[in-house]
């Protein structure tokens, strides 16, 4: 079997989809020498592969092309036409490529459509009901049961029973000492002359 025969794991690349172009320079000093012709070469002649096969290739950890691809870009450089049918790996720019897959992902990032967000409902607090002069209606009262009222009742400073009011005429005492000489006190004259005869006897 020969060994330049196509590998059954080699797919060929795409004909249709955006491409990935490099240069015929980038492939010279990786060819096998022995496949080349004596030249001259264009370092310059674009060499285009389709990027989506070129990025699947790199992302699998495989950064080569057959060598069959080249030859399907640029014959006129081969020595044998057998090359046509070729599996012998060439490694891709590496660096290169790379770079121009990032780029291109960037691109492809910039250009989508952003999604299209729905609509935000924002929630909105309901206004206090207004009165028929424009005012804000005071906010009403709300009714209290008597049990409720008496127990707030009891726990206020109002409810507390009051001291007993002692009016000055009842609590007023009379300093004053008594008239003797008055006739409303002749009793107690007369008490007084009882004693003084009643001390007097005993002694």
């Amino acid at each position: 079997m020969n060994q330049d025969s196509i590998d059954p794991q080699n797919t060929a690349a795409p004909k249709a989809g955006p491409v990935l172009t490099l240069e015929l320079g980038d492939f010279l000093h990786r060819i096998p020498p022995g496949a080349l012709n004596d030249g001259p070469h264009i370092a310059t002649q674009p060499i285009s592969f389709d990027l989506n096969w070129i990025d699947a290739r790199v992302q699998s950890g495989d950064p080569t092309v057959p060598l069959s691809e080249i030859y399907a870009k640029a014959p006129h450089i081969f020595r044998d036409p057998e090359s046509a049918h070729s599996a012998v790996p060439v490694r891709l720019p590496y660096l290169k490529v790379t770079r121009i897959l990032s780029q291109r992902r960037a691109q492809a990032v910039l250009e989508s459509p952003e999604p299209t967000a729905g609509p935000t409902t924002v929630a909105q607090t309901p206004a206090a009901p207004a009165s028929e002069e424009g005012n804000h209606v005071a906010p009403t009262a709300t009714p209290i049961s008597a049990q409720q009222s008496e127990a707030a009742s009891a726990a206020s400073p109002d409810s507390v029973t009051p001291v007993a009011e002692v009016h000055p005429e009842a609590s007023a005492v009379s300093t004053a000492p008594p008239d003797l000489g008055g006739s409303s006190d002749a009793p107690l004259q007369h008490k007084l002359e009882e004693l003084e005869n009643e001390r007097r006897t005993a002694t």
